[in-house]
């Protein structure tokens, strides 16, 4: 009898226990379904906030694509205006271009020959002749300018440098007035033609101090 009484008890203990462990189990299953709806509405909360998120980076995203696309027009339409301008004065400039390296040539001609040579001579004639006719059509104040210095001291004229006046000076002059007369000419040239010269130095502006051999 005392065996089965120990035993008894021992069984009771142990439903005892089991009771325990499944209250346990069913409070914790209790807890979580009591933050069930908590977590569904967190969870709720940060899938709309993703989703506004997502809106607004699509929002910038497409606001971003217009703007370059626009700005990309915009660039197209202003070369392809560009472009018609540079068409529509491409008779004049063809004939400008022509007239400043023929007027460029005749003046280097006639600053490195002495007085007398015939290749000066008829550079002088040329010099004269478009000084006088076609190069007022197309030079721009600049070049004006420059070619005005090279005739003046060409011809002795009142106004021109005194270096102009008597040799040895006046062969010296004329270089240096004819470089000045080509560099305006370039810098006319880059100017109508929209010719990035940047990157190349001027050499009139790097040696205008200095005097050639």
């Amino acid at each position: 009898m005392e065996i089965k009484s120990h035993l008894e008890e021992a069984q009771l203990a142990k439903l005892r226990l089991e009771i325990e462990d499944l209250r346990r189990k069913g409070n914790w299953k209790f807890q979580l379904l009591q933050f069930l709806p908590l977590l569904t509405v967190i969870a709720a909360v940060v899938g709309v906030s993703l989703s506004i998120k997502q809106f607004y980076v699509a929002q910038d995203k497409e606001r971003t694509a217009r703007v370059v696309e626009e700005n990309q027009r915009r660039e197209a339409g202003r070369k392809e205006a560009e472009t018609k301008e540079r068409e529509s004065k491409k008779p004049f400039l063809d004939r400008q271009l022509a007239a400043y390296f023929d007027a460029c040539e005749a003046a280097s001609t006639i600053a490195m020959l002495p007085a007398g040579n015939p290749k000066r001579r008829t550079a002088e004639e040329r010099f004269r002749q478009m000084y006088l006719g076609e190069f007022a059509l197309v030079e721009d104040a600049s070049v004006a300018t420059a070619k005005t210095n090279f005739f003046n001291c060409l011809e002795k004229l009142d106004g021109s440098d005194t270096d102009c006046l008597a040799e040895p000076n006046r062969s010296e002059k004329l270089k240096d007035l004819s470089w000045a007369f080509a560099s305006s000419c370039r810098d006319s040239i880059a100017k109508r033609w929209t010719i990035d010269l940047t990157g190349l130095e001027n050499p009139y502006r790097q040696h205008k101090e200095r005097r050639l051999p």
